[in-house]
């Protein structure tokens, strides 16, 4: 039996395809942007980023769900230890309890977005020069308010 065509054209892309995604990857440990990259490998712009964000994911999104697991599973065995003292009542085991509840909610993302409001006030040179003009005139005001409130005594 002989191999087809399309077989024989794809045999070592897997390969060819992991090689690249490496070398890529190492690249851009060095320090390389992305078109050095495309110039060193030979590479377009936009094989250089998909090679990129290949060797990003193996190593990255893996890594994070495996730790997020790891403390997921030290968190429900810190729970499981504490469970008899919370079920006595005991305050000190329920507050740890519900520390690592809250714990575990941030790390499975349970908690919705805390929505923050902010207010920019800009003061200019003429909100100042302003301020001053009227500091000064409520001065002058006072001034002759008591001038005239001693000549009529």
């Amino acid at each position: 039996m002989t191999a087809s065509p399309n077989t024989h054209r794809w045999a070592g892309h897997e390969s060819k395809m992991a090689y690249e995604t490496e070398w890529v990857y190492r690249l851009k440990l060095a320090g390389k942007t992305h078109s050095q990259i495309a110039q060193i490998t030979g590479l377009s712009k936009g094989t250089v980023q998909n090679r990129f964000d290949a060797a990003r994911a193996e190593r990255i999104y893996p890594k994070v769900d495996e730790y997020r697991q790891l403390q997921l599973d030290r968190l429900e065995k810190l729970l499981g230890h504490l469970s008899a003292k919370v079920e006595e009542g005991n305050p000190a085991a329920i507050a740890q309890s519900l520390a690592i509840h809250d714990r575990i909610a941030r790390l499975l993302g349970l908690d919705s977005p805390v929505k923050v409001d902010h207010t920019v006030t800009e003061t200019t040179q003429e909100d100042i020069a302003l301020a001053a003009m009227i500091r000064e005139a409520m001065a002058m005001n006072a001034a002759e308010e008591a001038r005239l409130k001693g000549q009529s005594a």
